[in-house]
Order: structure tokens, then C-alpha cells, then sequence
């Protein structure tokens, strides 16, 4: 287990309503859908996310089932993407993005119809050339859409709105066996907009340099005299992709004054662990001059 130690010192006061962090810088999920499926006749049974390791010249191929619950036929087009590994749905940005997977996937077709209480097989081949050699960790979505509207879901004055549901269905590809590197910890910063006077939120950047991870992050408080722990987030899983900065957010209750070290713990599923110590000061309105 190896755990890197990188100090900060922070300060908080309250100040009115507000609560101020002043920094001194020592040292430096995910399947996502998109849509709705509740509402969906349209959908996939399998989870929304698979991982394929291939050497050089091999092949891979996978399979998934594509459902139909409605009561007519309908048509899927289907189209590899590549989507932001985030929480909201939008196309990744040109310029410094991340080598995609694209280019490794063949599709079986880009549309199929399905007929109504069907579940179809969908296959998908995951194809590296003899020439990429590179060990590294590429991702991509392929992405299943009909082709026409789905069922009304409101309507006002003659005008029937109808709801189209797609999946993104996330393809994590690890070529030629790619080396874990360790999870970077970046800035960790305050957010002080839109927050409760009585919770303090950190942000921190996390990356890596090459296999794509998994970690548990967690925030733990402790009081600095005394050792004793007062509070700790919920753990957290995030996926963490190189070539991209995972930004994680983490509420504690602000504590009483005093003096506390907070410790942000990055545990990754290859068991390498990282934290970063934070020493808090939390002063009370009267100590601001």
C-alpha cells in the first residue's frame, strides 16, 4: 500500500453570513444513460457499461440485449459516440480530448427494428490492429436511439409532446494490459457560492496518467489537539479517466471553533491509496478584527 502525504493549511472564518477559506498551497459513474427509462418502450437489460481487454491483433466480441416493450415495431439506430464520462450527457470537446475507442469498434449494424415484446442480441466486436502496441485505456459510448418519437407524455392545445429515450452504452477498452498508474490528487479548493453557512464544501481534481480506475474517495475530520474524528462523508465511487480531470465535491458540517485536520482519502481498486492532509482552523465571528 503506498500513500502519498501532501500538506495544505486552510483557515475558515465566518464572517457575517459567509464562510471565508484563505489557503496556503504546500504541495500540489461511470455508466451513464441518457434519458429517461422509466418512460422508455426502447431499452437494454444489461447494465450500461462493459470493459474489454485485447492484446494486438486480437478481437473481442460482446454481446447485449436490446429490449421492446411497447406494442409496434420500431426502428434503432445505432452509432458509436463519444460522450463526457459525467453525470450530464455532451459530446466530448475537440482539441485535447483523450484518444478515443472509436476506431476499435465494429458494429453487427447501425439500425435494426424490433418487434414489439422482443429482446434482441446486439453484437459488437472490439478490433486491434497488429500495430497498436501501446498499452493503454481507451472509452467510447455506443449509443442506441429510435428513430421515431416514444409515447406522449403531456399535451396542451392539440400540440402532443412525445418523449425519445436513448442509452449510451459505455465501452471501456484496456489494450495490450495497461499498467495502473497512481491516482493523481490535484488543487483542492473551497466552494463558497450557494452553500449553507453551516457546511463547508471542498472540491478536488483527480486524474491518471494512463489505466482508466475506480476509487473510493471519502472526507474524514479529525480535531488536531485531541485525535478524535468528528465527522466523515459517505464513500463515494467515482471512475476516473486519463486524459481528463475528475473533479469530486464533499460537504462536512462546519465545525464548532477550533483547530481540525481534514483527510481526503483516494483508495483505488488496484489498492493503491493516496491522501491528502488539510489542516483547518474554524474561528468564530468575534475573533475576526
Amino acid at each position: 500500500m503506498r500513500i502519498t502525504d501532501q500538506r495544505r493549511a486552510y483557515s475558515v472564518r465566518a464572517v457575517g453570513p459567509l464562510l471565508r477559506l484563505v489557503t496556503t498551497v504546500l504541495l500540489w459513474v461511470v455508466a451513464f444513460g441518457v434519458g429517461t427509462p422509466a418512460l422508455a418502450s426502447i431499452g437494454i437489460v444489461e447494465s450500461l457499461s462493459t470493459t474489454v481487454s485485447v492484446g494486438a491483433g486480437d478481437t473481442v466480441a460482446r454481446e447485449l440485449t436490446v429490449f421492446n416493450n411497447g406494442d409496434t415495431v420500431r426502428r434503432v439506430n445505432v452509432s458509436v459516440q463519444d460522450i463526457m464520462p459525467t453525470s450530464s450527457v455532451e459530446s466530448m470537446p475537440e482539441g485535447d480530448r483523450p484518444p478515443s475507442a472509436e476506431p476499435w469498434i465494429d458494429l453487427e449494424t447501425d439500425s435494426f427494428l424490433i418487434s414489439p415484446g422482443e429482446n434482441r442480441t446486439f453484437t459488437f466486436r472490439v478490433v486491434l490492429s497488429e500495430a497498436e502496441t501501446t498499452p493503454q485505456s481507451r472509452w467510447t459510448s455506443i449509443v442506441f436511439e429510435p428513430a421515431q418519437s416514444l409515447q406522449p407524455t403531456e399535451q396542451q392545445d392539440g400540440i402532443q409532446i412525445r418523449t425519445l429515450t436513448r442509452y449510451a452504452y459505455t465501452v471501456i477498452v484496456h489494450a495490450n494490459d495497461p499498467v495502473p498508474s497512481p491516482i493523481n490528487i490535484g488543487d483542492v479548493t473551497s466552494i463558497t457560492e450557494d452553500v449553507p453557512t453551516d457546511v463547508l464544501r471542498l472540491a478536488a481534481d483527480l486524474s491518471v496518467d494512463s489505466k482508466i480506475q475506480r476509487a473510493l474517495t471519502q472526507v474524514q475530520v479529525f480535531n488536531r489537539t485531541t485525535g478524535e474524528q468528528i465527522s466523515a462523508t459517505t464513500p463515494v465511487t467515482v471512475r476516473i479517466y486519463p486524459g481528463l480531470i475528475r473533479r469530486t465535491t464533499y460537504e462536512i458540517e462546519r465545525p464548532m471553533p477550533g483547530q481540525y485536520e481534514v483527510l481526503l482519502i483516494v483508495d483505488a481498486q488496484d489498492g493503491d491509496v493516496s491522501a491528502v492532509r488539510l489542516d483547518l482552523d474554524v474561528g468564530s465571528p468575534s475573533l475576526v478584527d
